[in-house]
């Protein structure tokens, strides 16, 4: 476990144990207080879709600052509207995940005065990442060395076509599931497929780069991405798709999300 991620979780168990008020929104709030996933995605964005159309026509920042200036009478009530946008548009897995989106009610949620202190810090952390590589930005700039011993850095690679980026560990299940996944994927367009070990064991990435399709760049992390906050990393594998000149399209993503992007038509 990386030290981002250990502080995330640390914080996730602080803010569980605050939360044990009674619950303003039963058919919500019973699971989802404690951020466990048996709420779905689905679920959370039908609720904010309702909330939001409350307001008319009115953009989406402006309603999100809305929201949760209208549950500050009720610290549950907050909490679940701060939940909710959480897992609509935080969740890599919802159809709707968009750090824009999400933005706006973090901000909001640290401007009011509802939180206590490690809320604060789970919610500050949070609107951490979400800012950092958005979409439509350029990605971080990295070196790295390659498997067969020269350098390079993620600005350097070719611009011919599309990066799909993964941060990798290689002691990581997940992640070796995901690669088989993505070794048997026909992408419909040619990508450029960069897998970088983004941790800190240098042994085990040589040992194990060799694995991994040749065609494929693999490196191992020149740069500290996570302890210099390039790149902040809760899960892995974590996937984002880059244009040719290394501009996000999708940050924290999917495999599905990736080909829909690629072939809408799918």
């Amino acid at each position: 476990m990386t030290r981002r991620t250990h502080i995330f979780f640390v914080l996730i168990i602080s803010i569980t144990l605050t939360r044990l008020a009674p619950a303003a929104f039963p058919s919500y709030r019973a699971s989802y207080a404690t951020h466990d996933d048996e709420i779905s995605c689905a679920d959370a964005i039908r609720y904010l879709t309702e909330r939001i159309s409350e307001f008319g026509d009115i953009d989406h920042t402006n309603a999100a600052y809305k929201i949760m200036r209208q549950a500050t009478t009720d610290s549950v009530s907050f909490h679940t509207c701060l939940d909710m946008a959480e897992k609509a548009y935080g969740d890599p897995d919802s159809p709707q995940h968009d750090d824009s989106k999400l933005i706006p009610f973090l901000e909001e949620a640290l401007r009011l005065p509802v939180l206590n202190r490690s809320e604060k810090e789970r919610i500050g952390f949070l609107l951490e990442m979400a800012r950092k590589n958005r979409p439509g930005t350029k990605a971080a700039d990295f070196a790295f060395d390659n498997r067969d011993g020269t350098s390079g850095t993620l600005h350097g690679l070719p611009t011919d076509r599309r990066i799909l980026l993964i941060f990798y560990d290689p002691d990581c299940n997940h992640c070796h599931e995901t690669f088989d996944k993505i070794m048997r994927t026909e992408f419909p367009e040619p990508i450029r497929i960069v897998a970088i070990d983004a941790e800190y064991d240098r042994m085990l990435w040589e040992a194990s780069a060799s694995s991994l399709p040749a065609e494929w760049t693999v490196g191992f992390a020149a740069d500290p991405v996570q302890d210099e906050d390039i790149y902040i990393l809760t899960t892995m594998p974590t996937l984002y798709l880059l244009d040719r000149g290394k501009t996000v399209i999708l940050k924290d993503t999917t495999l599905p999300h990736i080909m829909s992007e690629l072939d809408p038509a799918e």
